[in-house]
């Protein structure tokens, strides 16, 4: 699905559904990640 969105980056976690609760360091990480990349263009 995450294809579709022709997304700039994607992560796989080893998470159930509530990867954001249970995975909060990597999800952030992608979070700033982005933010970084919005303020740079």
């Amino acid at each position: 699905m995450a294809e579709r969105m022709s997304p700039r980056k994607t992560v796989e976690l080893d998470a159930s559904q509530a990867s954001l609760a249970s995975q909060p360091g990597p999800v952030a990480d992608l979070i700033d990640t982005a933010v970084s990349d919005i303020a740079r263009s």
